[in-house]
């Protein structure tokens, strides 16, 4: 399916020359045109298959709900964590009895249920802490995210929509509306040969989602042993049979290979191509390294990545994409490309969110996390070309903002007429919204002189003259 997400400023003693104050505001679409657009009918290639419900959450979470994906049906991978439905990263799943349609003929529980697994996909929590635990912060959060949706439900969908924020604050990379008494699958304690009960049986769907063959019957006996040291060993652990926490963090987690990287219908691929296949497999490629746009199109760059893949890993290298170099993109042992290949990635990869400009929706971009910040990958390599090029000259340049996703801006514009935050653009009308705008603390007197004497060099230009901290990539 379709991914999204800041800067705030503190309720006291904001730092002038930290954070960013954009382009100048304007009204927008009142609320009750905009409902009016959204419940009847949203896009019909929204993440629930429902334009009326994809319209309405829309709305609440003030999102375009562009990254999200929502599966429906998923009963058995959710009673195996004990859950009526759950959340991994951007992707919501939703077990028994929970199914889309139009939102004023949804049940009230399926719209709760709806909301909170929307409000902890919209956050992407991505850890690796296997599923949470009774208290954590993201499920409090999505609860209130589930409660103020079904409130509105109840309400007939009238009046003001509840202002619905993604469910920070996550501990774990599983987040789940468990079921009454659900605990989960801890490790504590270990699981082993000759366990017996509901824990074994949840660890044998588990280990049959990660594709092991084991029978669901509640006893671990040799052949669920095997299968756990199989899964071990793919995954990198200590290979002894026990499932303790780590394993069973990882046991949590998704399958190695979903679906959505199957290049098989589009092989060969080949500079020239322009498909959805070329796409995944770019996506792939990024996994070791290669830096690339995911935008279809297999270009030069794309094709130098291949062939850095291809090097690195003991294939032939033409630079085209048969049987043999897919199979190696979906291997668990497959090494990352090395400095041949498409260019090393800078930061960490996080996928692709929708951007705007103008308040139009401008597509997705590739967004990597740097210095604790997204950023758009197309803005990244020049930032830190203009990071390192400072340090050579001993200034140290802080990120403060980078891209910014619809509902984080949302955000910081409701701070801005509340009264509680810095000025603001509106929502769709910040440059930080497609990726081109940084903000970067210059609080030092070293580094505002820094940028003001050499950032133009380096293609970014100060574009707010009462902004010191906003720069705007360009080209260099």
């Amino acid at each position: 399916m379709l991914q999204r997400r800041h800067r705030d400023a503190p309720p006291s003693a904001p730092d002038p020359m930290s954070f960013d104050e954009d382009v100048e505001p304007d009204a927008g679409l009142g609320n009750a045109a905009m409902q009016e657009l959204l419940l009847a009918g949203g896009a019909d290639d929204g993440p629930t298959g429902s334009p009326e419900l994809d319209g309405a959450l829309s709305m609440a979470f003030c999102d375009d709900l562009g990254g999200v994906e929502a599966h429906f049906g998923e009963t058995a991978e959710n009673d195996a964590l004990g859950a009526v439905a759950h959340a991994e990263g951007n992707r919501a799943s939703f077990g028994e009895g929970i199914q889309p349609g139009k939102p004023d003929e949804l049940p009230p529980e399926a719209l709760n249920v709806i909301a909170h697994e929307m409000a902890h996909a919209l956050s992407a929590v991505s850890k690796d802490e296997g599923v949470d635990l009774p208290g954590d912060r993201g499920e409090a959060a999505a609860d209130a995210a589930g409660d103020g949706f079904q409130r509105w439900g109840e309400r007939g969908f009238q009046g003001p929509a509840p202002r619905l924020r993604p469910a920070e604050g996550g501990g774990a990379s599983i987040q789940r509306k468990a079921k009454a008494g659900a605990s989960g699958l801890t490790g504590r304690p270990a699981l082993q040969r000759g366990s017996r009960g509901g824990q074994v049986s949840t660890l044998q769907t588990l280990l049959r989602r990660h594709g092991h063959t084991v029978s669901v019957d509640g006893d671990f006996g040799p052949k669920t042993e095997a299968a756990v040291r199989a899964f071990q060993k793919a995954r990198g652990l200590s290979v002894d049979g026990v499932v303790g926490p780590r394993t069973a963090a990882k046991l949590n987690g998704s399958p190695k290979k979903p679906a959505s990287t199957d290049l098989s219908k589009w092989l060969p691929l080949r500079q020239g191509d322009r498909n959805t296949g070329v796409s995944r497999a770019q996506r792939l490629l990024n996994r070791f390294g290669a830096g690339l746009s995911t935008d279809g199109d297999f270009g030069p760059r794309t094709r130098r990545a291949v062939e850095g893949f291809q090097r690195a890993n003991g294939l032939a290298v033409d630079g085209v994409i048969g049987p043999n170099t897919a199979r190696k993109l979906n291997s668990d042992s497959a090494r990352k490309i090395g400095a041949g290949g498409g260019g090393s990635m800078p930061g960490t990869y996080l996928g692709q969110y929708a951007s705007y400009r103008y308040g139009r929706y401008q597509g997705m971009i590739d967004v990597v996390q740097m210095d604790g910040k997204k950023v758009a990958l197309k803005t990244a390599r020049a930032w830190k070309k203009l990071k390192d090029a400072a340090r050579r000259d001993g200034v140290t340049l802080r990120l403060n903002s980078g891209f910014r996703t619809m509902a984080e801006q949302q955000e910081l514009y409701r701070r801005y007429l509340a009264g509680t935050g810095n000025l603001a653009a509106r929502p769709g009308y910040s440059n930080h919204q497609h990726g081109q705008a940084l903000d970067i603390s210059v609080t030092a007197r070293s580094a505002y002189n820094w940028m003001h004497r050499n950032a133009p060099r380096y293609g970014w230009r100060r574009t707010v003259p009462s902004e010191a901290w906003h720069w705007e990539y360009f080209g260099s």
